[in-house]
């Protein structure tokens, strides 16, 4: 298997589809009730709460034996302020063995060889021998997967190759102590994505999502009270039937109204139905 998650949304799981109107065009955005980020490396999670209760989804899943993956692939639509994760379980497994996030700017830093980057409790590594991360203040060992036994437990390398930073994943390495895994069916690497905000821009505007449902309500409740007010201003005055018209009032009028309701004629202002 050598493939991304065949769900073919940008934003995969976890995630509603709200319409936002902006400059006169229906475009959506996605919106996502959680953003967990967990911190530092974790292991035996269950896939169900990291794809679900977290909000987190499935940008690549391949078996650890594949090889000449695009680096492409693993990150496809990843933005420099996302949040990426990398985890391993046995094949089909209900729990994830080992997995850690970072900043997609740091997880993607190209680092030299034994060198790590510091981001969300972790040690990541990303250069053409291997990718991966370690425990928070660990060391490693690339050969050219990190083989260091330190908190090995902690520990997730992929063999990469290219000319200076990655542009292939390969075969292997490890996931936590079961190393050796260059050929391995049995064994899955994922690429996940979760985000760093609550809330994200609405399309074309530039203004947080709430915002712009929070306009898009009060807008709303202001012409349909407006409405009302008018149509009940215009009966008071004894204006009496309203003009046939789109108004919420219009559609609301089922009779005539007749009577000035404050005049010596006809001082009872009622309705008589059509």
């Amino acid at each position: 298997m050598n493939q991304k998650s065949k769900l073919t949304s940008p934003w995969r799981l976890g995630l509603q589809m709200i319409p936002i109107l902006a400059t006169g065009i229906i475009s959506f955005a996605p919106v996502s009730a959680q953003n967990f980020i967990p911190v530092g490396v974790q292991e035996n999670v269950p896939v169900a709460t990291v794809t679900g209760t977290w909000g987190w989804y499935v940008n690549y899943q391949g078996f650890y034996g594949d090889f000449g993956v695009p680096i492409a692939d693993l990150f496809a639509g990843v933005q420099p302020t996302d949040y990426i994760m990398y985890a391993a379980r046995p094949t089909g497994a209900a729990n994830f063995t080992l997995l850690a996030a970072g900043l997609a700017a740091d997880v993607q830093t190209v680092t030299a060889i034994n060198a790590t980057t510091t981001s969300n409790g972790a040690q990541w590594y990303y250069n053409n021998q291997s990718l991966g991360f370690a425990g928070l203040g660990d060391t490693i060992s690339q050969s050219s997967a990190d083989v260091e036994s330190t908190n090995g437990n902690l520990r997730l390398s992929w063999h990469t190759n290219g000319p200076e930073g990655p542009d292939q994943l390969n075969g292997g390495y490890r996931a936590g102590t079961i190393m050796g895994l260059n050929g391995a069916t049995d064994w899955e690497r994922f690429v996940l994505v979760g985000f760093s905000r609550g809330e994200l821009s609405a399309v074309q505007t530039g203004l947080p999502m709430a915002n712009v449902m929070g306009q898009m309500l009060i807008s709303g409740n202001q012409t349909a009270t407006s409405d009302v007010n008018n149509h009940m201003f215009g009966l008071m005055a004894g204006d009496g039937e309203e003009a046939a018209n789109s108004s919420l009032s219009a559609s609301l009028d089922e009779g005539v109204v007749i009577g000035q309701g404050d005049g010596p004629e006809d001082p009872i202002a009622r309705k008589m139905l059509r």
